[in-house]
């Protein structure tokens, strides 16, 4: 927490193999619903595209047994998809096999 994201990706840009993608509050790492949260995807994704990232992005999640986690794996999948597509990361034609 408290951490420059932009900064960071800048700062290891040629060195980032993968992203694991996912939102947190001040003091909260775990459990955020994507969109909740403090991070700024668009700055993030931004940012990576600059840099020329090209490898693969991961939804990291939190399994709760009380809860439908495919509908919320699937409804996380369309958020983020949306971000990249407004950065633009990919166009909507590409989005389709993500």
């Amino acid at each position: 927490m408290g951490q420059d994201v932009k900064t960071q990706l800048q700062a290891y840009s040629g060195h980032i193999a993968a992203i694991h993608v996912k939102d947190t509050k001040q003091g909260i790492v775990r459990h955020v619903p994507y969109g909740e949260g403090a991070v700024d995807f668009i700055s993030a994704f931004g940012t990576l595209k600059s840099s020329g990232f090209k490898g693969p992005f991961l939804l990291e999640m939190w399994a709760d047994s009380e809860k439908d986690n495919f509908e919320i794996i699937k409804s996380s999948r369309l958020w983020v998809v949306e971000k990249l597509k407004q950065v633009p990361y990919v166009s909507s034609s590409s989005a389709s096999r993500l």
